[in-house]
């Protein structure tokens, strides 16, 4: 390998150039030759993760050419100190998470509150709840708000349910880019 010393007039230099690749490595810009790929089958999950890259740039283009969801993207670009295309991509490949599904207010009465933590590296776009009995039969269901100041939504009850036993409580949480995250959890009404 050679080692190259940048000039002011090449701060930094990567990626492929002719039969050169340049790339960092412990803070030092290496000049190599491209890795030989000939004979190498890609293994199923390589494959997987290429399919899903092509798909986080197709959306990242699309979010691009829409004006609201590019400046809510340049906003967190700016702050991240990062380029949008790659906030775009990054949020794509991640999908939301869920970290608490609390139910100890909700008894099935009007009113009653059920929350949910949720958060995502860029943005929860919404919080969707379900309540259905064993059977999967949906007794209810509608969309949290979000409380100011948290990462936590709220979702209040709209109906009384009468169902004697168990019900199923499913919270679905969604991203900008659609990826879903759902929790479950059971209690007795």
């Amino acid at each position: 390998m050679t080692r190259v010393n940048l000039n002011p007039m090449f701060e930094e230099l990567h990626g492929k150039f002719g039969d050169v690749v340049f790339r960092e490595w412990f803070g030092k810009t290496l000049m190599t030759r491209p890795p030989d790929m000939r004979g190498i089958v890609p293994t199923a999950r390589q494959l997987n993760q290429r399919q899903r890259f092509r798909l986080a740039t197709v959306y990242s283009r699309m979010a691009f050419a829409d004006q609201a969801t590019r400046s809510l993207y340049a906003e967190a670009a700016a702050e991240r100190r990062k380029p949008i295309l790659s906030v775009m991509i990054a949020d794509f490949l991640h999908a939301p998470s869920i970290d608490e599904l609390d139910i100890s207010a909700y008894e099935g009465r009007i009113g009653n509150p059920i929350c949910v933590r949720a958060r995502d590296d860029f943005l929860v776009q919404t919080v969707q709840i379900k309540i259905m009995d064993t059977d999967g039969q949906l007794l209810e269901s509608g969309f949290a708000e979000i409380e100011a100041g948290a990462e936590r939504w709220k979702y209040v009850g709209q109906t009384n349910i009468s169902a004697a036993g168990n019900i199923r409580i499913q919270a679905l949480v969604t991203d900008c880019p659609g990826n879903v995250t759902d929790k479950e959890t059971t209690t007795a009404v």
